[in-house]
């Protein structure tokens, strides 16, 4: 796996909307690392940290998209090791899922019904609670942690398309790995929803 880390420039005619709208943000990514879907990524003021799969051509972005050289290194899960603590950063869309009346329910286009819709989560103790649950079936113990930001965002695709509301909890602490292997898929996939939006992507650094 590959971690690139990249300057934008908001000066530049394309980074400019990029930065103000997580979709626009989201296309641009699919174009450069197409066919791979299941990239990662996560934007801090004009820092992107991307999450791949396969090394990106980072070229193929306009020329002043970029403020200066792209960074990427290589990104091995199995450098991770049973009981190793770790300082983490994740930015994540806090959700829980509650059940639709009968009189409610409305089939999918697949004909399925449909049973359930997610919420957000926009309280302190359900934001936490939301991420122990996580942490349970993801590998990994919290040792301490603290949600340093809890926000909404309004994204719209077009003029044409209504806006979706997302609930954004962003959160910094400390972990340690339970189960090695479920902590691998969960580095590798995200955690929650909404990562075509630059959520669910965990940053790690390793601590003594």
């Amino acid at each position: 796996m590959y971690l690139s880390k990249l300057t934008l420039n908001p000066r530049n005619r394309l980074a400019r909307p990029d930065t103000a709208n997580p979709y626009k943000m989201h296309q641009t990514l699919s174009r450069i690392l197409e066919p791979e879907k299941n990239y990662l990524w996560r934007l801090e003021d004009t820092i992107l940290l991307v999450q791949s799969e396969s090394k990106p051509d980072w070229g193929q972005l306009e020329p002043g998209y970029l403020a200066q050289a792209s960074e990427s290194k290589v990104f091995d899960l199995h450098d991770f090791a049973l009981d190793r603590k770790y300082r983490f950063r994740l930015h994540a869309n806090p959700t829980i899922s509650k059940s639709i009346p009968q009189a409610e329910r409305e089939l999918r286009k697949s004909g399925k019904p449909k049973t359930g819709k997610r919420e957000g989560l926009y309280e302190l103790e359900d934001q936490t609670a939301w991420l122990k649950r996580q942490a349970s079936r993801s590998g990994f113990e919290l040792l301490d942690f603290m949600v340093s930001n809890s926000d909404s965002w309004r994204i719209k695709k077009d003029n044409n398309s209504p806006p979706m509301t997302l609930a954004i909890a962003e959160f910094d602490g400390h972990l340690r790995i339970t189960n090695l292997e479920t902590f691998q898929t969960c580095v590798q996939t995200g955690l929650g929803h909404g990562k075509a939006f630059g959520l669910g992507l965990l940053s790690l650094a390793r601590t003594r």
